[in-house]
């Protein structure tokens, strides 16, 4: 059995948006990939990513296993995996090791277009308003056979849209 990446499931929650994106592994694999993002993410606007929302454990060993983010420029923009290579269709890497490792745990991070500092891994990072975005997770060695899930979470019309983190807010100037 392969890698199977489901679709986006996008509802409403809360007057928030919020999509969720299920990847299934084997022990064959050694890094996931989810689908391009839904178009109801607008990635001109602040937004969390949740990995691994059910703390599943995504490998036996110790070592950990990061997330990166990736943009697309186009509708072809796909993520694919075989075995341990991920090949990148109309589209690039814009933020590496953005959540420094999921394996048996919840980890998320902001994303934010807007960002004007550096990345802070694991509390938030620049994004880039893109046609799409894609998230990545991948292990030192084979994954288990679990299923992984994304999330993403963005404020609806009718919020201003900012997120903040530990006090920190939008840029005042």
């Amino acid at each position: 059995m392969a890698l199977v990446v489901g679709d986006w499931v996008e509802k409403t929650v809360n007057g928030q948006y919020v999509a969720y994106c299920d990847v299934t592994s084997t022990t064959s694999e050694e890094l996931i990939a989810t689908a391009k993002s839904p178009k109801g993410l607008d990635t001109t606007k602040p937004y969390l990513l949740v990995v691994n929302s059910e703390s599943v454990t995504m490998d036996a060993t110790s070592a950990v296993i990061p997330v990166d983010i990736y943009a697309g420029y186009s509708e072809d923009f796909a993520l694919s995996v075989t075995t341990d290579t991920l090949t990148v269709t109309d589209g690039a890497l814009i933020a590496n090791n953005m959540i420094a490792d999921v394996r048996t745990a919840i980890g998320s991070v902001i994303v934010d277009p807007n960002l004007q500092i550096a990345n802070a891994a694991g509390v938030i990072c620049r994004g880039a308003a893109a046609g799409y975005h894609g998230y990545t997770a991948t292990a030192e060695s084979v994954l288990s056979a679990a299923t992984t899930r994304f999330v993403v979470m963005q404020a609806s019309e009718g919020n201003d849209g900012s997120l903040t983190v530990g006090g920190v807010g939008a840029d005042p100037s």
